[in-house]
């Protein structure tokens, strides 16, 4: 975790601004550049020669204790070009392009906006402290608190309070560009999708409601999102396009832009129902009792508590079996945001689900690192065996592995889902297609940005930017002990 900031430091200024380099309540700072540095290797100096000028996408891999070279197995050292995340955004997923880093303080709820050379471009107020969580997704930052939560405009620092009781954030599944900030009895939710808000007390108020913001489900837009009601038995729809929400009975399953589905469990079977979005029903069908489907085009891909998967046709109801998973008893399932794939987790594995309701690959003992945050990549997936500490990067769309490595977490990801960071004694390691980087750094690692290029580390009570290519010349963002989030505005 990132180390709380000095006593006394007011975050009015940065290292490098000369009007306050000798400012004496900070005693001697930091010499950032020579506090970070980077583990060299005989082949890095002609590399950076012939390039003659900064190259952030070359770097190579170290094979070190415990580490599993993905290429070059028989190296020591591999050098190559790395593949970034995609600059487009797929779907669901965040872009990868990034132009701006948010953090906020959470002892004053204040935030500043930086651009990728540390110049400061925005800083608002919210009135938020203490915080109790954040959240950015493009131009818009959720700050909630004990004291309510604040909607900022990170273009302009215009901060929109909110009155909510509400301590957490919440993403749906389907989607990363929808934000949620439940109020803590579950009766009301502030959905943030762009510059969007929707309250769901001034949309709609349901009396007895008591929303499942954890488990609400959404198109790839995020700007549908169908939200179990257990205080009313039913499941509502609200959408950022719509004048009033739609109300379906039994539990919210799936959505996408023309349907919704849920299921009415009871027992050992299940009810599984489809509606259009404005609450007019379809067709149902019976199955065994369900946890998770997606939305296929003229069909419903349904997976059972017992891992059978239900082909349901959206013209008739009929179903009829496709496949079987081996992962033990059915807990959860995610919809890719790509819409195209289904991440079902099981009491013994993970498992991948395409369209066509066959099983895309399966992965016994291993789980989706850090919950359901890693089930939000474009392109692939990360999962780790906890009791052995073994992370693999799988493909969504083949199930095919892309990395392997030993490794413990927090993680970082890229907004593909390719990459992953995570910290270690010395530094960090980088994983991704390409290799595993052992890079040597007396900086903490914080966040790793969405194309993978740059890192945030904690050194010394600071937050530097540094490319993870030459984390010897980090730029200073600020007292540490804050959060991080990089977005394009």
């Amino acid at each position: 975790m990132p180390s709380r900031p000095r006593p006394f430091d007011d975050d009015e200024f940065r290292l490098d601004e000369p009007d306050h380099q000798d400012s004496a309540p900070r005693g001697n700072e930091p010499d950032l550049a020579s506090a970070t540095r980077r583990a060299e290797s005989t082949v890095d100096e002609p590399a950076r020669r012939a390039a003659r000028h900064p190259n952030y996408l070359f770097r190579r891999g170290v094979v070190v204790g415990g580490v599993i070279a993905v290429v070059a197995a028989a190296a020591f050292v591999v050098v190559n070009v790395r593949e970034t995340a995609s600059d487009d955004a797929v779907s669901g997923s965040i872009s990868a392009e990034w132009d701006r880093v948010v953090v906020v303080d959470p002892r004053t709820g204040r935030l500043v906006v930086d651009n990728d050379q540390g110049e400061e471009l925005e800083r608002a107020e919210s009135d938020i402290r203490p915080v109790t969580a954040t959240g950015v997704v493009g131009p818009t930052s959720l700050i909630v608190g004990s004291a309510g939560a604040a909607s900022i405009d990170i273009t302009d620092g215009t901060s929109t309070p909110i009155e909510i009781d509400a301590r957490s954030i919440e993403v749906t599944s389907g989607s990363a560009l929808t934000m949620i900030a439940p109020s803590q009895d579950g009766a009301r939710g502030v959905l943030v999708n762009g510059t969007d808000l929707l309250d769901t007390n001034e949309f709609a108020t349901t009396a007895g409601a008591r929303y499942e913001f954890p488990t609400a489900r959404s198109d790839p837009s995020g700007r549908d999102v169908l939200v179990t009601d257990s205080g009313n038995f039913q499941s509502v729809l609200f959408s950022f396009d719509s004048d009033e929400p739609s109300y379906f009975p039994g539990l919210a399953l799936a959505i996408d832009d023309d349907l919704v589905v849920t299921a009415q469990n009871v027992g050992a079977d299940a009810t599984v129902s489809i509606f259009d979005h404005a609450g007019e029903p379809a067709v149902s069908g019976r199955t065994p009792s369900v946890r998770a489907a997606l939305i296929a085009g003229d069909s419903i891909q349904i997976i059972t508590v017992d891992g059978e998967i239900v082909t349901m046709s959206t013209d008739s109801g009929n179903t009829e079996t496709s496949d079987q998973l081996d992962i033990g008893t059915i807990q959860s399932g995610h919809v890719a945001v790509t819409g195209e794939q289904l991440i079902v987790t099981g009491s013994t594995g993970t498992a991948l689900v395409g369209t066509d309701g066959a099983v895309i690959a399966s992965f016994g003992d291993r789980f989706p690192i850090d919950g359901t945050a890693s089930t939000r990549g474009s392109t692939c997936v990360a999962l780790i065996d906890q009791a052995t500490d073994e992370l693999v990067i799988a493909e969504l769309a083949t199930g095919s592995i892309r990395a392997e490595a030993v490794s413990v977490g927090p993680f970082s990801s890229t907004a593909d889902g390719c990459t992953i960071a995570a910290p270690t004694a010395e530094g960090f390691q980088l994983i991704d297609t390409s290799a595993v980087s052992a890079i040597t750094t007396d900086g903490e690692l914080v966040a790793l940005s969405p194309d993978g290029a740059f890192v945030v580390l904690d050194l010394d009570n600071r937050l530097v930017l540094a490319p993870v290519d030459d984390v010897a010349d980090p730029i200073d963002l600020g007292p540490s002990g804050r959060s991080v989030a990089f977005t394009n505005s």
